[in-house]
């Protein structure tokens, strides 16, 4: 599979009776489906083999484009590649079976200098997070808030990762898409619970150890 098909789909399992209710067709060697691509008007080819790879084709005019795939975007690729990426998402939850466990994340908000609940509410419980490691789809982010908050404040879940970038300081970057779960009232685990279960520090975006993540989704 190419990169953006593996970032998607790696360590899963097609379910091929999904695939057909979905309204993928079946075909010599595999699954496809077709349709098109709403801002751009080029035709979209979804294929899954036999072995439950994929492989995505943008067709304009029967000739494939792969604009979407460069390093670097402009805006129309930029839009084609995030509309391509919401499809395929929505193809992996629906068809596809995860197998490995999530891992569990922690990042550090400050309400004093972005409001995520406003974020939330603006983007229908989605938020772009700039993550400098890579996380999987499936995985678990806990957001800690600080002062007045002080206790974590909202469970999300991973739904897509992209392809390694540039960020601030020519740091590297994964774009990483996620999902609000669920939110929590004030003192439902604050930092000292948090910490008497494991939590070391929130001090910065980091991994947590299994234990405190499944404490948490006791909640």
């Amino acid at each position: 599979m190419l990169e953006l098909e593996r970032s998607l789909f790696e360590n899963t399992r097609a379910d091929f009776d999904s695939l057909l209710d979905f309204g993928f067709a079946k075909v010599e060697g595999g699954y496809e489906y077709r349709s098109t691509l709403k801002d751009s008007g080029f035709a979209l080819l979804v294929q899954v083999n036999d072995k439950g790879e994929v492989r995505v084709r943008v067709l304009e005019d029967e000739e494939e484009y792969e604009g979407y795939r460069r390093q670097v975007l402009g805006a129309f690729n930029a839009v084609m590649k995030e509309e391509i990426v919401a499809f395929l998402t929505e193809v992996r939850q629906r068809c596809f079976v995860s197998l490995r466990k999530p891992t569990y994340f922690l990042i550090p908000s400050n309400p004093k200098i972005y409001d995520i609940d406003r974020g939330f509410a603006q983007n229908q419980g989605y938020l772009d997070w700039p993550a400098k490691k890579k996380l999987h789809e499936g995985d678990i982010v806990y957001i800690y808030s600080a002062v007045p908050f002080k206790g974590i404040r909202y469970r999300c879940l991973v739904v897509a990762v992209g392809e390694a970038g540039e960020g601030y300081g020519s740091r590297t970057i994964y774009p990483t898409l996620i999902r609000l779960e669920k939110t929590y009232p004030q003192g439902a685990i604050s930092l000292e619970e948090a910490k008497a279960h494991g939590l070391k520090t929130v001090r910065f975006a980091h991994k947590m150890n299994p234990e405190t993540g499944q404490y948490f989704d006791t909640f």
